[in-house]
């Protein structure tokens, strides 16, 4: 039997007709399960998240509602992190599309201030559970602090301990901070926070950062006074030359040093500058040379006049007679020949300035007297006759060389002797104020 075509393809049109409504059928029960799966899963949302929301004290009166992966967030909050922190949880669960965050911030003072106050009270339960152990770490403590004592006395009576005062003192400080730390380290341990140390380390190595940069310049100094009374350069009371500044040392305090110029100022200078600069002490060898420069005319015999310099100079109080003065021919000019006298003082003896002024002065008398002459860089042309001297000329040169030989005498009795004004300004000083001296306490037993 055949079919006809009109017979075939009202066939083939009901066969599609028919799959055509399979297909439709099947889309629509598709359709169905996944909107019934959807509201599943949102209803199971918004039931984990109020669950969540609930055993949560700042988030316990937020209300949630899901609806086709939608979460809308309604209600009040204590604080903008407490908001922040209800949407978080509402995007970190599945199929959650987008999160409508109407949380408003609570303004009323009771509420804002009810879950500090639960807090508050929390740690008032624990702290009761804590107390033995509290009393046990405080007794700790107790006894570390009394063991760091004892230590930093046993480190006193050792032959170990230094006789320099200010280093005794920071190696006690030293050895008493570390076993303090040993017993507080002990004593949080028993508190199980021993999480902490690592936080007060990493904030004090911080602060320790910051603190450096700020207070850069103070701790240089300080630094510098504690290697200065280690290395004692200079004592109280000493000549000296720093950086081009002179005088005699008043003090050294934890951030200065403090000279007193012969005239009478005084002069604060760094520790760190004076430690990292050039320190000229004319006390610490008690024996100091001077110079007397002394230009004579070169038509003079030179030997005659270092001979006439070197006894003046010999003969003079003061100047020590081991090592000998001596002299050397310093420069030769167009007009004269520059004598250099040298001589040595002990100024524990002396004063080194008044000898080197009475030597000075005492040179041009005698060379003065001995007609060495000494003249000055000018040229004078003189056009003279040969005569013979008059006896007012004899007498007028006998009266000059016994006036020199007067005031040679009236030299070599000078007054040599130390100069204290400026020691007694010193003292007066100190017993009038309580500074700091580093110098003073650094070699006390």
């Amino acid at each position: 039997m055949t079919t006809s075509p009109p017979q075939l393809t009202r066939l083939r049109i009901l066969v599609a007709y028919f799959l055509s409504l399979v297909t439709l059928l099947v889309s629509n029960a598709q359709e169905t399960d996944l909107q019934e799966e959807a509201q599943s899963q949102d209803a199971l949302n918004a039931a984990r998240m109020q669950t969540v929301f609930e055993n949560v004290d700042e988030l316990r009166d937020i209300k949630v509602t899901v609806a086709n992966g939608v979460v809308r967030l309604e209600g009040e909050a204590t604080s903008e992190e407490d908001r922040s922190k209800a949407e978080s949880v509402a995007k970190g669960l599945p199929d959650v599309i987008y999160v409508d965050n109407d949380i408003q911030i609570a303004s009323a003072i009771a509420e804002r201030l009810s879950p500090s106050v639960t807090r508050l009270h929390k740690l008032a339960d624990q702290t009761k559970t804590l107390i033995p152990l509290l009393g046990i770490a405080v007794g700790v403590l107790f006894v570390a602090w009394l063991m760091a004592r004892l230590a930093a006395w046993a480190f006193r009576a050792s032959p170990l301990s230094n006789q320099n005062r200010l280093l005794r003192g920071i190696l006690e400080n030293v050895l008493k901070v570390a076993v303090f730390l040993i017993g507080l380290y002990i004593a949080l341990e028993i508190l199980g926070a021993t999480a902490v140390v690592g936080a007060v380390l990493g904030a004090a190595g911080v602060a320790g950062l910051a603190i450096s940069f700020a207070f850069r310049d103070i701790i240089e100094n300080f630094l510098a006074s504690v290697l200065l009374s280690l290395r004692q350069p200079f004592q109280i009371k000493d000549v000296v030359d720093i950086n081009g500044t002179m005088g005699k040392v008043v003090r050294l305090t934890s951030s200065e040093t403090v000279l007193m110029t012969l005239e009478g100022n005084h002069v604060r200078l760094p520790n760190a500058a004076v430690f990292k600069g050039e320190v000229i002490n004319y006390t610490r060898n008690p024996e100091r040379r001077f110079a007397v420069v002394v230009g004579v005319g070169t038509d003079e015999d030179l030997i005659r006049a270092e001979e006439v310099g070197l006894r003046t100079l010999s003969e003079m109080p003061g100047v020590l007679s081991e090592p000998p003065p001596k002299c050397v021919v310093d420069e030769l000019g167009d007009s004269n020949v520059a004598l250099r006298f040298l001589g040595w003082v002990d100024q524990s003896q002396t004063d080194f300035e008044k000898v080197r002024s009475h030597a000075t002065r005492l040179i041009k008398v005698v060379f003065d007297s001995e007609e060495i002459g000494m003249p000055n860089p000018i040229y004078d042309v003189n056009i003279r006759r040969p005569k013979t001297p008059s006896q007012s000329e004899v007498n007028r040169q006998r009266d000059a060389q016994r006036k020199s030989k007067e005031l040679a005498r009236e030299a070599s009795s000078a007054d040599v002797a130390p100069d204290s004004h400026i020691d007694r300004q010193i003292d007066e000083e100190k017993l009038a104020g309580d500074d700091e001296d580093l110098l003073s306490i650094a070699h006390t037993p």
